[in-house]
């Protein structure tokens, strides 16, 4: 099983107009919102084969969330040569307070595979403490439980406390599971003690193959980092890179990534490029990240 996660900063807004206009299509494809999303939309019209299996996005803008879902799960389904068929749903997110959500999610999942044929949205749902910001989406299939998380951001101990709470609770509900998402903390800067708690569960850091998964408009506050990975405790959970060499940060300030579940039933289709994000390894990113030879893969 493939899965993926991707904040989408709100790249969602596709054009809506009651009767189709030339004129203020161009328009909208010219503000920022419109941009953002025609971009979203080809990256993952243009998703390498053999693609993924489950997808989640995060920071999903509420008022298109469904619609967005909705129609990247037709435009996917039936394209050759795998004549998949997708579906997808939109999960509106509150804060703990009651307060509208700025990180909405959605899925979209391929209803061919083993592990989802009976899977629908109703497989889905959130899970959060009393002091967690958002929830985490939790997606659980016949075979492994997944979870997706936004962590709460810039306040690293924080993230590291919900990180290793919501592993917890994934490991309560099956054998074998994967927590992924923009975790917020640096790959390498994940807080030793909570390091060794989750190791101690038998869970272990999944690089995504990548350098750099954020890079912020602006350097004032933040730098490049590697803040988009993976948790999982089992040795079948293997990074691929769906947009290698990932360098569209003003389109989209986080990269997608994307794992291989279960790598012994599937061959690997994507392999670890060793010069990818070479346009970035001059932005001081000390993220500690080690790679091997592209036929090794990466150090996890």
């Amino acid at each position: 099983m493939r899965v993926g996660f991707w904040n989408i900063e709100k790249g969602n807004q596709a054009p809506d107009f009651d009767e189709y206009d030339e004129d203020a299509v161009a328009r909208y494809l010219n503000t920022t919102a419109g941009k953002k999303w025609s971009f979203v939309n080809t990256t993952l019209s243009r998703w390498p084969e053999p693609g993924f299996d489950v997808l989640i996005f995060a920071e999903v803008a509420p008022k298109a969330g469904e619609r967005f879902v909705k129609a990247l799960a037709q435009q996917l389904s039936g394209r050759p040569p795998l004549d998949r068929t997708y579906e997808g749903a939109f999960f509106p997110t509150t804060h703990s307070s009651g307060r509208p959500s700025v990180c909405n999610m959605g899925v979209v999942w391929n209803v061919d595979h083993p592990s989802l044929k009976t899977f629908n949205r109703d497989a889905v749902s959130f899970y959060w403490l009393p002091d967690w910001t958002r929830p985490m989406i939790v997606i659980e299939t016949t075979k492994f439980v997944i979870g997706g998380i936004h962590a709460k951001s810039a306040l690293r101990q924080i993230a590291s406390q919900e990180i290793v709470e919501a592993i917890e609770e994934l490991q309560s509900r099956k054998s074998r599971g994967i927590l992924l998402g923009d975790m917020n903390i640096p790959f390498a800067k994940f807080d030793p003690g909570d390091r060794r708690i989750l190791q101690g569960l038998g869970w272990q850091q999944k690089n995504p193959g990548m350098l750099i998964t954020y890079t912020p408009r602006s350097s004032k506050t933040y730098r490049p980092s590697l803040l988009d990975y993976a948790w999982c405790n089992f040795a079948e959970c293997e990074a691929e890179t769906p947009i290698p060499g990932y360098d569209y940060w003003k389109s989209v300030d986080h990269a997608p990534i994307q794992y291989l579940l279960g790598a012994d039933d599937y061959p690997r289709i994507f392999e670890i490029n060793n010069n990818n994000n070479n346009n970035n390894n001059n932005n001081n990113n000390d993220d500690g990240v080690e790679f091997r030879d592209k036929n090794s893969g990466v150090n996890n």
